[in-house]
């Protein structure tokens, strides 16, 4: 994938700039599957507010800008090849395990949510 690099160094960031535990590979993974799913990493089913925590205002605009380049990479590639690299990804690097957990989770919501 062209943009494979990319996408795992921005995910890996965003994973440094958490608590780098198990809370950060689920919230990693939520995010992740929300923004191929939706469209936006703020949709992740395991926040009430994905804005709450100890994250500084700084923090935040990183958070929000490399949210954005993963967005970018998203809207550029095919969802069957994102999930493809999630998998590939969450095998090859431990700080990444949960990328590909929620995808089918999110893709029954959002279908369930579309046909109502």
């Amino acid at each position: 994938m062209r943009y494979k690099d990319e996408l795992k160094a921005n995910l890996l960031a965003i994973y440094h700039l958490g608590d780098q535990d198990e809370c950060s590979w689920k919230h990693l993974g939520h995010a992740f599957a929300s923004m191929v799913t939706t469209g936006d990493w703020v949709n992740a089913m395991d926040y009430d507010n994905p804005f709450g925590g100890d994250f500084t205002d700084t923090e935040f605009e990183q958070l929000a800008s490399l949210w954005a380049n993963v967005e970018f990479i998203c809207s550029e590639v095919d969802k069957d090849v994102l999930t493809e690299v999630a998998i590939e990804l969450s095998q090859t690097d431990q700080r990444l395990m949960m990328l590909d957990r929620y995808l089918d989770e999110y893709e029954r919501e959002y279908q369930n949510d579309n046909e109502s």
